[in-house]
């Protein structure tokens, strides 16, 4: 019980690796209590499960945070989120600001920031990443985060003794949109593709291993100033990762995208520019002409998609080989992964059969013993109420 009768003031609760985290805070940490800013109460069905105080306002609205900070000892921001580069800035860097001007106002002296290894770019180089290896790759969600690392590093919120980056890199596991869900719903429907039959290398992390790194982050003493990269320290390709997965539905065949065939860039990059022009084209009262256009635009996405295209960002990721420099989130933060790979394949295992068995036409675990982990069946889970 590292945090035991500390209060935290959580952000990003909602979401995947926030709701984990909060779990994980009140039934093994020993907190007094996680406060939880919610923006929209209809998405906190996950967090309400456990016993978070749920406070409402965004990140930006100063009395709604100053209120939910009232009487914490440690910020963990987990927030993120925008569908345009307007919205993304706003909450990944305006509300990082607010946030840490509260912080110092109320006196916390832990301020954990969560961010990406797209601060990198889709191709990371190999050996010790730092702020001189920034690269958003034209996309706004990368540059947000940049921001927010520079902001966390200047004069804001100075008073704060410790402020510490934690960067994520693929964060898979139970309920997981990016590497659970959607991958199984493109498989059952024949989108999913490799890209260089999955020889590329994948550095992904565990939900667990990666809210074991926050708490850690929360902890440890001497971190102002240090950021640190989050992996489950396992060498693997990205077709031995996303195999697990495809091992559950009826055997297929799957397809693959050569990253070195000029043509395939072309059109990812095509996804790309028309996912972003619908984005920009989104939005009520807009003239039929700028309809018609929005429509063809989008028909033209699907229709990469539906041919296993990715978008430009995801190729280079999903072809890029290379090892991560992990060395200061060992010896400085002392960050260990608490599951291994084959410990969260079988959660998500039973996670799926007990949650999408029907839409995947598998055979469903309702029938267990014992529900799987990150279930509201789950008792662990329900004693946190």
């Amino acid at each position: 019980m590292r945090l035991a009768g500390k209060r935290v003031f959580l952000t990003g609760g909602c979401g995947f690796v926030g709701g984990r985290l909060a779990e994980k805070l009140l039934l093994e940490e020993g907190v007094a209590a996680v406060h939880c800013l919610v923006r929209d109460l209809s998405k906190a069905v996950w967090v309400s499960r456990t016993r978070a105080d749920l406070f409402v306002g965004d990140v930006n609205d100063a009395e709604a945070v100053r209120r939910a900070m009232a009487g914490c000892d440690i910020v963990i921001h987990c927030a993120s989120g925008g569908s345009s580069r307007a919205e993304l800035m706003r909450t990944n860097v305006d509300g990082t600001r607010t946030l840490l001007q509260l912080a110092e106002e109320a006196g916390i002296s832990r301020f954990v920031h969560v961010s990406s290894i797209a601060v990198f770019g889709a191709n990371p180089p190999t050996g010790p990443l730092d702020e001189r290896h920034y690269d958003d790759g034209g996309r706004a969600y990368p540059a947000s985060k940049i921001a927010a690392e520079r902001l966390l590093r200047s004069e804001v919120g100075r008073g704060i003794e410790d402020r510490v980056i934690v960067r994520p890199t693929f964060v898979w596991g139970p309920r997981s949109q990016l590497f659970t869900v959607g991958p199984l719903r493109a498989m059952k429907e024949h989108r999913f593709v490799w890209v260089d039959e999955g020889a590329g290398s994948c550095h992904a992390v565990y939900v667990d291993n990666l809210v074991e790194a926050l708490i850690l982050a929360a902890v440890r003493p001497d971190l102002d100033g240090k950021a640190f990269l989050v992996t489950d320290e396992q060498d693997m390709t990205w077709r031995a990762f996303f195999q697990p997965l495809l091992a559950l539905l009826p055997r297929q065949q799957v397809g693959s995208v050569s990253s070195r065939n000029p043509l395939v860039p072309a059109l990812c990059w095509l996804r790309e520019r028309c996912s972003a022009a619908v984005m920009a084209l989104s939005g009520p009262g807009k003239s039929f002409p700028v309809r018609a256009l929005r429509r063809a635009l989008r028909e033209t996405e699907l229709a990469l998609a539906r041919r296993g295209f990715p978008g430009l960002w995801d190729l280079r990721k999903f072809a890029r080989k290379g090892k991560l420099d992990l060395r200061e989130s060992r010896d400085i933060l002392g960050y260990r992964p608490v599951k291994t790979f084959d410990q969260g394949v079988e959660d998500v295992r039973r996670w799926v059969r007990w949650h999408m068995a029907d839409e995947l036409g598998l055979q469903s675990a309702a029938g267990l013993d014992h529900p799987p982990p990150h279930t509201a069946a789950d008792p662990q889970a329900q004693a946190g109420r």
